[in-house]
């Protein structure tokens, strides 16, 4: 795999979301099915293969940014603290609490708004990766698996990512993208504002907590009486 290749498959990041939350409802419907209905081991179940699907990588990305901002007081000791491979409390509690509220949203929605979460949920926040690093800077000089994507990302990339996510959210009753579609983008520029501030740009590490945050935002602007 090429350094361009790497870089042009950015553009498909909402498509791999697309992919992954067909998958989660088809397994949704499995699991209805099997449980008659039982939310509980439903949920459990579904955010188990949720995170055997992305291999756990957004969450240890969500981990070291935690650890990371909240640990350090300067840009060079967050991005030192994030450098590090091991968890501190700060990035295990993150985590912990990012997982509880993902398996209580799971349980509490259904129906369509259940369909739209897992459909929509992957698929906004891989656009949101996309938006971020083609508007942020990359925070460190040092290389690292997220250097070339926020670096070299084009106008290509970020028009077939944004048309992909457009396209697919019209797979679904449009009203449920609409409203879902102005809090995302208000969420990313707070991140970016956020990450400019702390460390003067972004990584690696900040795109999967980006991912992260912003799946559990999706299932949580579904649970509210207003969104459809």
């Amino acid at each position: 795999i090429t350094l361009d290749n790497l870089v042009r498959s950015s553009a498909y990041f909402p498509l791999v979301g697309a992919i992954l939350g067909g998958i989660l409802w088809l397994f949704s419907q499995f699991l209805n099915y099997l449980f008659g209905g039982a939310a509980l081991p439903a949920a459990a179940l579904l955010l188990t293969l949720w995170i055997f699907f992305t291999g756990a990588l957004h969450l240890d990305g969500l981990a070291d940014t935690f650890d990371g901002m909240a640990g350090g007081t300067t840009k060079e000791d967050r991005l030192r603290i994030m450098k590090d491979s091991s968890t501190g409390s700060f990035g295990l509690v993150a985590v912990v609490l990012v997982l509880l509220l993902k398996f209580s949203f799971l349980q509490h929605l259904q129906g369509e708004r259940l369909t739209a979460a897992l459909l929509y949920s992957p698929l906004l926040s891989r656009w949101s990766m996309v938006l971020l690093m083609y508007f942020t800077p990359y925070a460190k000089k040092t290389a690292s698996l997220g250097k070339p994507f926020v670096e070299q990302i084009g106008k290509k990339q970020l028009a077939m990512a944004s048309a992909l996510t457009i396209a697919a959210g019209f797979l679904y009753p449009m009203t449920f993208f609409l409203t879902l579609l102005l809090p995302i983008l208000l969420l990313v520029a707070l991140f970016r504002r956020f990450f400019l501030q702390k460390i003067d740009g972004i990584t690696g590490d900040c795109l999967g907590s980006t991912n992260e945050l912003l799946e559990l935002a999706v299932l949580f602007l579904l649970l509210l009486p207003h969104s459809y």
